[in-house]
């Protein structure tokens, strides 16, 4: 197996791999990196414009931002393939800050992974003054292909002010695989248990605090298509799982829960269980919808399941 180990102080990254390829024909290949002190980029690992690829092992990467920064992810993948021949483990984490800009667990752009299993978990950033983007898996423009298993689990960050920390937010591209499966939580149970809630800006597009975040994105289940989401605290747009312009597609049977917020200190604008526009979810065999709609002292529209404009549910 090959290893590669990275931390840093001051304005640094943890590991950057730019315009690169990195391979291994029989092991796996390791990526671990943290990232240091400082005001800004403090990624645990980056790739840029680079290829890694583990033709009969595993591909792992495993990435700490820095401390008190902005723009700093555990992961950020730019332009990059991963592409190995047994499975794919990534694990992203961004530390505390005052303030924070695109401070997301896994941040991935335009790039493509494909394993036999892909498996990734990401924790967005806290911040004790305000934020925007704290998601914990963000990915856009990206194409994700596993042969049987692919599963996404990912938690937002929490603070004073959010514009946004979504647990998953999917941006165009699409996912394909045997199973799917999306976990997002916009306040995990650590959080919850300390009573630190997330409170957001006034409402705006921007403004999204969802456990799903799913945006002119296809996704393609052979067997399974499971998404489960929980919104987080604040007074603007706070779904369960949140659906817009996109395609989900299961050869068996789609699983799709929502739950709404429950903020009794804040006026909510919106919160659904499960929210989907101009989407189309399609089954061969059997769908199930199960949300639940926000709840709170006062909230303008809550909703179970709330589907509108165009959208169709074949199954």
């Amino acid at each position: 197996a090959s290893s590669f180990t990275g931390s840093s102080s001051g304005r640094n990254v943890g590991l950057w791999v730019n315009n690169s390829e990195l391979t291994t024909t029989d092991g796996d290949l390791i990526l671990v990196g943290r990232g240091g002190e400082g005001e800004n980029q403090l990624h645990g690992i980056w790739l840029a414009d680079t290829k890694l690829n583990s033709e009969i092992g595993s591909i792992v990467a495993d990435g700490i931002s820095g401390n008190g920064g902005t723009d700093m992810n555990g992961l950020i993948f730019e332009f990059s393939d991963l592409i190995s021949g047994d499975m794919i483990k990534l694990t992203g984490d961004t530390v505390e800050s005052e303030t924070a800009s695109s401070n997301s667990g896994i941040y991935l752009y335009d790039s493509f992974l494909r394993a036999n299993t892909i498996k990734a978990w990401g924790y967005g950033g806290d911040v004790t003054e305000k934020g925007d983007i704290l998601d914990g898996i963000y990915s856009e423009d990206s194409k994700w292909l596993a042969h049987d298993r692919l599963k996404l689990e990912g938690y937002a960050g929490y603070g004073p002010n959010i514009s946004q920390s979504n647990g998953i937010s999917l941006y165009g591209g699409n996912l394909s695989a045997g199973s799917i499966s999306l976990l997002g939580s916009g306040t995990s149970a650590d959080q919850q248990a300390v009573d630190l809630s997330r409170r957001v800006l006034p409402s705006s597009d921007s403004s999204d605090n969802h456990g799903v975040d799913l945006r002119d994105v296809d996704l393609h289940a052979g067997q399974s298509l499971v998404v489960m989401g929980s919104a987080g605290s604040g007074n603007s747009v706070l779904d369960g799982v949140h659906l817009e312009d996109s395609t989900l597609f299961t050869g068996k049977k789609m699983i799709i829960t929502g739950q709404g917020s429950s903020d009794y200190g804040q006026k909510i604008e919106s919160s659904d269980g499960i929210y989907a526009v101009s989407s189309l979810l399609e089954s061969d065999g059997t769908i199930n919808l199960s949300g639940s709609g926000g709840s709170g002292w006062s909230i303008e529209n809550s909703h179970g399941v709330e589907l509108l404009d165009r959208t169709v549910v074949d199954g």
